[in-house]
């Protein structure tokens, strides 16, 4: 999501589309970017933990822990419109 998407909560959003041709300290700001966000509008979750990985300058995947819950999240498309979400339990925890 772009900030600015919701007027009323105008910071909400990562703005992934910036990160498009990104090198390893911009996915390092975009890693740390998605923590924030999620500690700041979604502070219920204890455990936060944000993986991002760049293959190829045109996929990016995200992996996100929230207390036992591993999300996945992959998009490999131009725009980088959201191309997959795996939910499960993390095997870790």
């Amino acid at each position: 999501m772009e900030k600015g998407t919701y007027e009323s909560v105008p910071n909400m959003g990562v703005g992934i589309r910036s990160y498009r041709y990104s090198d390893t300290d911009d996915i390092n700001k975009l890693r740390d970017e998605i923590q924030h966000q999620i500690t700041t509008y979604l502070p219920y979750f204890q455990l936060v933990e944000v993986t991002v990985k760049s293959i190829n300058n045109k996929t990016v995947t995200f992996n996100i822990i929230l207390d036992d819950n591993l999300l996945q999240f992959r998009s490999s498309s131009d725009d980088y419109t959201l191309e997959n979400i795996t939910v499960g339990r993390n095997i870790n925890g």
